[in-house]
């Protein structure tokens, strides 16, 4: 089954076996779980990424944001 297939949602739920992360991550934290998720149904629903885009963002800046941000290869 390919990623889409395994992530992808129908009218009863999120489809396939990666009800895992979920699953994981609600037991890490609950809050961040409904932020995923909505996310995801977002961008399922419309094709639109910028909720997904944003959570990213929101989870990455506690770590010091994007690891490409301002980077150069071969560059100084």
């Amino acid at each position: 089954m390919d990623a889409n297939k395994r992530m992808a949602p129908n009218e009863w739920g999120w489809l396939g076996s990666s009800k895992w992360v979920v699953r994981s991550l609600r037991n890490f934290d609950k809050q961040i779980t409904n932020e995923f998720v909505e996310a995801f149904d977002h961008f399922y629903k419309t094709g639109n990424k910028n909720k997904i885009v944003k959570f990213t963002d929101q989870v990455l800046s506690s770590y010091g944001g994007r690891l490409f941000n301002g980077f150069l290869l071969g560059e100084k």
